[in-house]
């Protein structure tokens, strides 16, 4: 809305200038003491409240600075020194406003590099032209004040300027280094990242293989405690089978016993029987022969008893173990 109001106003003036030309066409300017003065003014300050860039602001006011630093030129050359002194302070002033509005634009990051290269160098000429009018041997000295601070506030604002662009590039300059830092550290970021996960994937390995070590081993547990088992089992049979063992052994040697017996037994009867035989020879040589047919039967009949019974002991003595 506002804007609207300020072009409204500015093309009322504009036909108000229009009407009242011919002076500044005489001129080629228009004096502080015109009536058009502070319409022309007003009409300026409307273009730059129009304008939205800061960036653009301040080249609008570095333009104006040039036109005042004309206008006080020519008022110098026509010896109205008051009235030079007048733009020569606005020029000033607009020149401060030229810095105002570059530093805001670098507060919002707009792009300043190239209007403040060309706002060094028409300060650059403009510092020229100053130092042409300061040296003119018929320049008032009432004049050369306003000259002179003119100079030196143009310099200093180049002095500002440089520093500024100095600054600005060493600022580029860290910020270029910072990205590069930045990139790096990603990059080692990154490295490290790659090298945890690869350190986690060997750990989840040794982790497997701790396992799978733990699972063997209690295989291996398992095998022995079974093996131990076995043993043991193994020694209870050797143990039994030796038990076994011995128990034969006794039942062998107490067998042994009853065989030597037996045939102790044995030889003992066939001793008697011998005996006998002998005693009944003997015997039977001392009776008469009538009764030695008798006595011959009666020792076949013994020696068959004796047969008998001798051949029963041996099939006795054959089932013993």
């Amino acid at each position: 809305m506002l804007k609207k109001m300020l072009l409204a106003t500015a093309v009322v003036m504009m036909v108000g200038i229009t009407v009242n030309a011919d002076e500044e066409d005489e001129q080629g300017y228009i004096k502080p003491d015109s009536e058009l003065y502070d319409l022309s003014r007003i009409m300026e300050e409307a273009e730059y409240e129009l304008t939205e860039s800061f960036t653009e602001k301040a080249m609008l006011q570095d333009d104006f600075s040039d036109e005042r630093l004309e206008e006080a030129e020519s008022l110098i050359q026509e010896g109205d020194v008051e009235s030079a002194d007048q733009l020569l302070e606005e020029y000033n002033d607009l020149q401060d406003q030229v810095d105002e509005d570059l530093k805001q634009a670098d507060e919002n990051e707009e792009e300043t590099s190239e209007a403040k290269e060309q706002v060094v160098e028409k300060m650059e000429s403009r510092t020229e032209k100053l130092e042409e009018v300061l040296n003119k041997e018929e320049l008032p000295e009432e004049a050369k004040e306003g000259i002179s601070q003119a100079i030196e506030n143009q310099e200093q604002a180049k002095q500002n300027y440089l520093e500024a662009q100095n600054k600005a590039e060493e600022a580029q300059e860290n910020a270029e280094q910072g990205q590069d830092r930045a990139e790096e550290a990603q990059g080692n970021s990154e490295q490290g990242q790659d090298r945890a996960e690869e350190a986690q994937d060997k750990a989840e390995q040794g982790q497997d293989r701790a396992e799978e070590a733990q699972d063997k081993a209690e295989q291996g547990q398992s095998q022995a405690e079974k093996a131990q088992e076995n043993a043991e089992q193994g020694q209870g049979q050797a143990e039994e089978a030796q038990e076994n063992a011995e128990q034969g052994q006794e039942q062998a040697e107490e067998a042994q016993d009853k065989a030597e017996q037996t045939l102790n037994n044995d030889e003992n009867v066939d001793n008697n029987s011998n005996n006998q035989e002998e005693s009944a020879k003997e015997e039977a040589g001392n009776k008469p022969e009538s009764n030695k047919d008798e006595q011959e039967s009666e020792d076949a009949d013994e020696e068959r008893g004796a047969s008998g019974s001798n051949n029963g002991e041996g099939q006795g003595n054959g089932n013993r173990p």
